[in-house]
């Protein structure tokens, strides 16, 4: 049966949850990437949702990899549950080792054996992986018994990704989605969660016709796959766009007219990709600029002072 609670009982535990705030018992989590803390409130919260989109080959995975990895070694009783139903577990180990050594796969396995200390570093990372795709049923027995192992620390569970999660028997793919989101809406309830769900924008992106106008070029709630159910539990929703990629009619990129590459003090010209925060129930919604550097399995963020630099120059 369902509690019932008056408004005055809700007021006191939101009035008790702000003074432990700022009494520093709840800390947000350090995601390690500032243009995130500052779209969500300082870092991931309890209960938060955050969808994350974009096309495939704009970098969706290597971004979540490198935020578990983030959350999992830059916060005290922090871990993550990396649901991996796309990427080997292995190369999500090659992925972190290439970025630290700045090596692509390809370089890290033609270049000679890397020592095995680079390995070795993760030994005791609070960081999970699980393979194998599972239907929505077994992850809430999964999720339940891994939150009783670690009751004090705050799991970050990450779906890479959604489209991968199995169906049970008779399910059609909307059905799962909607058992995931309907799962998810659930679970964050319980102990102390955050859910990252990875998923994909539709090739609505692609359209020549939408292309012609620069409003067109900025991914809306329509452009988000599944958004009838995933946007819908989700409290933030970020999407990924490579503007390369879309067959833009001109060398810019929306209203802002936004540049495809630019020119770095320390790395050259490189390619930009702009993230999307579309929305943020509780943070601020916009745009960031990523510094495309998938080749060593990384996006990064600008400086502060670029970041400034970079909106004021665009009227971002």
């Amino acid at each position: 049966m369902a509690k019932l609670r008056s408004l005055n009982s809700v007021a006191n535990e939101e009035y008790l949850y702000q003074q432990k705030i700022y009494n520093n018992e709840i800390i947000p989590c350090d995601t390690g990437f500032r243009f995130l803390n500052d779209r969500l409130l300082k870092g991931t919260n309890k209960e938060d949702v955050i969808l994350l989109a974009g096309l495939s080959g704009v970098g969706k995975s290597t971004l979540a990899i490198q935020l578990a990895y983030n959350l999992a070694t830059l916060n005290k009783n922090t871990r993550c549950l990396y649901l991996s139903f796309e990427v080997p577990g292995r190369k999500i180990a090659a992925k972190l080792v290439g970025k630290d050594l700045n090596l692509s796969l390809n370089q890290l396995y033609s270049n000679g054996l890397v020592d095995k200390s680079n390995f070795d570093k993760f030994k005791n990372i609070p960081f999970d992986i699980i393979e194998v795709p599972i239907d929505v049923t077994v992850i809430a027995n999964v999720l339940q018994k891994y939150s009783e192992k670690h009751p004090l620390e705050r799991v970050h569970i990450f779906f890479d990704h959604t489209l991968l999660v199995s169906g049970r028997q008779g399910d059609s793919e909307n059905d799962t989605l909607i058992a995931l989101s309907q799962l998810v809406n659930i679970e964050k309830k319980n102990y102390d969660r955050v859910f990252f769900l990875i998923s994909q924008l539709n090739n609505s992106m692609l359209d020549p016709k939408r292309m012609v106008y620069k409003g067109g070029h900025y991914p809306n709630q329509t452009d988000i796959f599944g958004s009838k159910y995933l946007y819908h539990v989700a409290n933030n929703v970020l999407a990924i766009v490579n503007p390369s990629a879309l067959n833009l009619p001109s060398d810019s990129y929306g209203p802002n007219n936004l540049p495809f590459k630019i020119e770095s003090k320390t790395k050259g010209e490189v390619r930009l990709f702009y993230i999307h925060t579309i929305k943020a129930r509780d943070g601020v919604p916009g745009l960031d600029p990523l510094i495309d550097r998938l080749e060593i399995n990384s996006l990064e963020e600008f400086s502060i002072k670029g970041r400034e630099n970079f909106f004021k120059k665009y009227n971002v």
